[in-house]
């Protein structure tokens, strides 16, 4: 175990022994060498435990549950036994560019944030990149965001210790987008967020994935309306129903006549409350109208495109 290490990186494993052996290496070959690695493997019944045995590096810690906890409990028990000030997150299927944890903490120091994210390189499951992925760097622009929808990849994150337990760490009531919900009472605490928007990661992209299974969407879409329900409740009172139907509208989703001009109104009235609520400059503010625009034109043209096949 690495004594007084500066960053405590965070890894839970299920299963992984396809990517696990990659991902564990891409953590071991950063430029900044002070942290130790937590891996909790979460009974796993592959090989991942003799894959992270494999490695005789003294930053690695290694904890067994004795059953299947999931996610989010695994992800709070390494919290509670991370020595760093610093928690950077990645899941056993995604990679870290070498120099990820040198520039985390350079820029959250430098702008003195409680959470940061990253932009992404997409690859698929052999690795190929196929895309990417750019997450909003501005803290207003990301603060808007997270009414409706989640601004960070949760394999990104990097974040104060101290600040995660103030507000109760990972909410084990979510076995689905528990990272929205960390990340938005984070936001509704006060404390201030930012994302780097070069990619410091590598997500992989996986056909056939828990991720794309009916009943997991499902499962997650729940969670993640649960969390944005009580973002948007902070400026005006919608019902989930109202909510629902907002998501599906700034996505991109089919949506009815009247539904499409509920939408609109909505996302005018919850536009115009964040304004008048947050104090924010004026290039700030010209931010938000910018991005609003673009999103009330995605609930239209998505209504137009799939009513009169444009």
């Amino acid at each position: 175990m690495k004594s007084n290490p500066e960053i405590s990186v965070l890894m839970s494993v299920y299963n992984g022994k396809k990517y696990l052996q990659k991902s564990i290496e891409s953590i071991l070959n950063q430029t900044f060498s002070n942290f130790e690695f937590i891996i909790i493997n979460d009974a796993s019944i592959d090989n991942s435990l003799e894959i992270i045995k494999s490695f005789s590096d003294s930053r690695i810690v290694i904890l067994n549950n004795s059953e299947n906890l999931g996610l989010t409990k695994s992800l709070n028990i390494g919290l509670k036994q991370a020595s760093g000030k610093y928690i950077a997150r990645l899941d056993a299927d995604d990679l870290s560019f070498e120099n990820r944890l040198e520039k985390q903490l350079s820029f959250i120091k430098k702008n003195n944030l409680s959470l940061i994210g990253s932009s992404a390189i997409l690859i698929d499951e052999l690795g190929n990149e196929i895309g990417k992925k750019i997450k909003p760097e501005n803290p207003t622009e990301i603060k808007f965001h997270l009414l409706l929808k989640n601004p960070f990849l949760h394999s990104s994150l990097f974040f104060k210790k101290e600040d995660i337990e103030k507000i109760g760490y990972y909410d084990e009531k979510f076995i689905f987008a528990q990272d929205y919900d960390l990340v938005s009472r984070l936001s509704h605490s006060g404390f201030n967020l930012g994302n780097i928007s070069k990619p410091l990661i590598k997500y992989r992209i996986q056909k056939n994935s828990i991720t794309e299974n009916k009943d997991y969407r499902k499962e997650q879409l729940k969670n993640a309306l649960r969390t944005s329900l009580a973002n948007c409740l902070l400026y005006i009172h919608l019902n989930e129903k109202n909510i629902s139907s907002l998501i599906k509208g700034v996505n991109g989703k089919k949506t009815g006549f009247f539904e499409t001009i509920s939408n609109l109104i909505n996302f005018s009235l919850l536009k115009s409350s964040f304004l008048k609520k947050e104090k924010i400059s004026e290039k700030d503010y010209r931010l938000i109208k910018k991005i609003y625009l673009s999103e009330q034109k995605t609930i239209l043209a998505s209504f137009l495109k799939n009513h009169f096949s444009l």
